[in-house]
């Protein structure tokens, strides 16, 4: 890359109101519960009720029951992710970096996967990521990816700063 940045439209992010859409429509049949009329008028408000069922969402669209035409499945959308980890492994260990920015349900995706975490794992992580922190990973001499921080948020001043949403 040679210092210049380049859009990889593999890390584009799932589209979370697509999923909620076909979580509602499909939540009898999921066995789903779906969060008071409100929730969806007030998200602001209702923030950590979302941040609760959320997962919920994801983990039936991970194992395959919850059908959304527009993000496809999750089988598709990790692999997806997951494909340019190649390249960046060949660039640090050329003695290169890689610098990503992306959106939640990519990073803790990625982040759950090169850490051998499971996806309930992953489904935490991505709920709790801050807007604009910093998550560092790096490549051990073995191969091995090793975690640095995961959802660094010092760079941000003041707590109205750090938000969820």
């Amino acid at each position: 890359m040679n210092g210049e940045g380049q859009i990889e439209p593999a890390l584009n992010e799932y589209t979370v109101d697509a999923l909620i859409r076909s979580a509602v429509t499909q939540a009898d049949s999921l066995g789903l519960r779906v969060p008071d009329a409100r929730a969806f008028s007030e998200p602001v408000a209702y923030l950590a009720m979302f941040l609760e069922w959320f997962p919920e969402v994801l983990s039936v669209w991970q194992q395959g029951r919850l059908a959304c035409i527009d993000n496809g499945s999750w089988s598709a959308f990790q692999s997806r992710v997951l494909s340019p980890v190649k390249q960046w492994q060949l660039q640090l260990a050329g003695g290169g970096s890689v610098v990503v920015v992306t959106s939640a349900g990519v990073i803790s995706t990625i982040v759950a996967d090169l850490l051998g975490e499971n996806l309930a794992w992953q489904r935490e992580l991505n709920v709790c990521l801050y807007n604009a922190s910093v998550t560092r990973l790096s490549l051990s001499d073995t191969g091995q990816w090793l975690a640095g921080p995961i959802n660094c948020i010092e760079h941000l001043d003041g707590r109205d700063l750090q938000t969820l949403a």
